[in-house]
């Protein structure tokens, strides 16, 4: 295994990373980043490491949109209660 399919791999990971935490938005970004990195230091050949980079790009990208709905959704209810706990 080399370098390049490793970052695929961190990629990946960092993007399941995401979801296990509230607000994982640093790591969402980081794994599409580093996905996009595999992606463009990944040989065609090598298969295995593109679908690892995808997954961890789309992890990412899924993570955001989530995010993003979610305070769309009930944004002025979370403001409601950061402002009851200061």
């Amino acid at each position: 295994m080399n370098i390049k399919t490793k970052i695929a791999i961190i990629s990946l990971a960092v993007g399941i990373l995401s979801f296990l935490n509230l607000f994982g938005v640093e790591k969402a970004v980081l794994a599409i980043l580093l996905g996009y990195i595999a992606l463009k230091e990944v040989s065609s050949e090598q298969k295995k490491a593109n679908k690892l980079a995808f997954g961890g790009i789309i992890l990412g990208i899924v993570y955001i949109v989530f995010l993003v709905t979610i305070f769309i959704l009930k944004g002025s209810k979370i403001i409601e209660l950061f402002t009851k706990i200061k």
